[in-house]
Formats: C-alpha cells, structure tokens, sequence
C-alpha cells in the first residue's frame, strides 16, 4: 500500500467508519427493543448511500492502486451486523442484561402511564394484571410489543376466534412477550 493516496485510504477509512455507526445503530436498536422499522430504514437508506460510495471507492482502490484489503472490510462488517441480527444475539444480549432491573421491577409492579427506562429498554406503561404485570415496549415496530411477567409460567389463552388480544411468546420461566393484535378481517 506504499503507492496508496492518502486520500483515497482517508475517504475509504471514513467510509468503513461510517458504514461501522449504521452498523452499530441498528445492533443498539434491536438490542433495546426500540423501534427497529425506523433503525432499520434510517440505517438501510444510509447504508445504501455508503454502499455507492464505498463501491465507488473499492473499484479505484482496485484499478488505479491494486489494494484491496480495506475494500473487502465493509461487506464483512455487514455481513457480520446481519449475521448477529439473524441469529437475534442482540435482542438476547439486550434480554439478559435487563432482565434483573425487569424482575425487580415486576415484583413491585407499579402501574405507570409515562415513559420508564428499566434495564435498557423504555416502556411507555407499566400495568398491573390479574396474571402479573405487563411492560409495554415504547415504539415498538418490529418485534414484540412487550413483555409479561406471569408468576404462574401460564400465559392467559384467547378464544379461537378472537378478534382482538395479546399473543403470548414464553421466554422462559415466568416471562413473556407478547404482541397486541386485531385481526383485520373481521
């Protein structure tokens, strides 16, 4: 890389660095259960423009300098950021750190109608059940809406033809996610 510009090496390092915060965004934004259909478009229209940009950069790299290991960087940190995001290492990690300050909190349960910051997600209400207590996800887009906390390990079941409710996904011993639903064809 002796015969390298510099300008090319800085324009392709701020590039990776760039391409790296998207990367991060969207990896913070699953792991706090934010809304991730908003991550996912401010991070996916900014990692399109990047992407034109570094491909510009790659092919000059390649052409003119013959170098090719900064070029290969970027795809590798996408496909990892994917790859983690696939496997749901982020929303598991997120999971496990917060799950503490959420059973602390669940044993207190106190309803709440403003937004709570507890582990590393913020929910918009905190609700007393006659099953437990619920935490609902502020902005949730994608994924759950919240969690349960069922003290029984039993989440409530819905008639078969409900039209309206909460589905509930266990994540093992007496918590939940779940998800509002309307079903649009009724």
């Amino acid at each position: 890389m002796h015969n390298t510009s510099l300008g090319w090496v800085f324009a392709m390092v701020a590039t990776l660095l760039l391409i790296a915060v998207c990367c991060l965004g969207l990896l913070w934004a699953f792991a706090t259960r934010s809304d991730a259909l908003t991550a996912l478009l401010y991070a996916g229209g900014g990692l399109l423009v990047l992407g034109v940009i570094w491909l510009m950069l790659a092919l000059i790299g390649g052409i003119a300098y013959r170098t090719y290991l900064l070029s290969v960087l970027a795809p590798a940190l996408i496909v990892l950021t994917a790859a983690l995001l696939v496997l749901r290492i982020p929303q598991d990690l997120g999971w496990r750190m917060s799950r503490p300050a959420l059973e602390k909190a669940a044993a207190a349960c106190a309803d709440t109608r403003s937004d709570t910051r507890i582990g590393l997600y913020t929910f918009d209400y905190i609700r007393k059940t006659p099953e437990g207590c619920t935490f609902s996800l502020a902005g949730s887009g994608l994924g759950p809406d919240g969690f349960a906390y069922i003290p029984s390990g039993s989440a409530p079941e819905l008639p078969a033809r409900a039209l309206v409710g909460d589905r509930y996904t266990p994540l093992g011993g007496p918590w939940f996610t779940f998800d509002h639903f309307i079903d649009p064809a009724a």
